[in-house]
């Protein structure tokens, strides 16, 4: 949970899991009908995307406000999966 204790190989493997995340994971109890309807099923790509970009922001702040140190480049360890990047391409256009 600590920040400063990522190495690219954890920013790795959150990436890999956030690619397989499904709505309501995390929730204890949907508070929406959507929620409930949707329970279970994979977030949408542009969902799991913002969930990577948000990271990537993240620590790229946190090192450039030197609050952590440089141990890995947030813009490559946080890279959207190609496989991803594709769907999202799909369903902006």
């Amino acid at each position: 949970a600590d920040p400063r204790a990522w190495t690219r190989a954890s920013a790795a493997r959150w990436v890999a899991r956030v690619d397989r995340l499904c709505v309501g994971e995390f929730s204890h109890a949907p508070n929406t009908n959507y929620m409930r309807r949707r329970h279970g099923e994979t977030l949408s790509p542009r969902t799991r995307a913002s969930h990577i970009w948000a990271m990537r922001r993240f620590f790229s702040d946190l090192q450039e406000w030197e609050w952590i140190d440089r141990r890995f480049d947030p813009r490559r360890a946080f890279e959207i999966p190609r496989s991803l990047r594709a769907l999202t391409a799909r369903t902006s256009a």
